[in-house]
């Protein structure tokens, strides 16, 4: 079942009303525009076939026309010959083409009132797929604006979050950079192999006069 199930569904619907309660107005934008596009062919494959029923009793009425004055003429014939029932009866073919023509008369009436009313349905059935068409392009629109806008936070978002880290890296590579400072300060305060070997040989030496005073109080006692 369409989203419209009649002209007149379609001519009064309110398509912003419709797309604000929908969740998917996109979609739903869609399917009505598929519906409209249908309803419009619908109603002018009906306009062609009420035009050629029209052009058909049109044709009709002439040849009827036609027909009866034929028989006027015919009538007239017999009457200069003297022959009144030829006449008579010529005449009441000529009534019975003018009834005829009377009554294709009505239907093209009634034909061209239906193909009146048909015509402006499709006018306001027309407008209201142009309103739904441009509706939809300012979806699209709003869509695609949102998208964009959606990409430039991410990357924005990106932005920042590789700025951030970049200077913490940057604040890594400062503090690497003090320790180092640091670790070069003492290495340039580190004594040298030649005084840590005479550090060695002094620590001995004291070593040894301290062990000789020891064993010297030892032998003394």
């Amino acid at each position: 079942m369409g989203m419209f199930t009649r002209f007149n569904d379609i001519i009064s619907s309110n398509i912003n009303a419709l797309l604000d309660k929908a969740e998917e107005p996109k979609k739903l934008i869609k399917l009505m525009i598929v519906e409209m596009e249908n309803a419009l062919a619908e109603a002018r494959t009906s306009a062609a076939v009420i035009l050629a029923d029209k052009k058909t009793i049109e044709r009709e009425i002439k040849q009827l026309s036609e027909q009866s004055q034929g028989w006027v003429e015919k009538a007239e014939l017999a009457l200069r010959h003297e022959k009144e029932d030829l006449a008579k009866a010529a005449l009441q073919e000529k009534n019975r083409c003018i009834q005829l023509i009377e009554s294709k008369t009505k239907e093209l009436s009634i034909l061209q009132q239906s193909l009146n009313g048909l015509e402006v349905d499709l006018q306001r059935l027309q407008s209201k797929l142009n309103e739904a068409l441009n509706k939809q392009k300012r979806l699209d629109q709003q869509c695609e604006s949102l998208q964009k806008r959606k990409q430039i936070h991410l990357v924005s978002h990106q932005y920042q979050r590789d700025k951030t880290l970049n200077k913490l890296e940057g604040f890594e590579r400062k503090l690497d950079r003090l320790e180092a400072e640091v670790e070069s300060f003492d290495l340039g305060n580190k004594p040298g192999l030649a005084q840590q070997i005479e550090a060695l040989a002094a620590n001995e030496e004291l070593e040894n006069e301290l062990q000789a005073l020891k064993q010297k109080m030892k032998v003394a006692s």
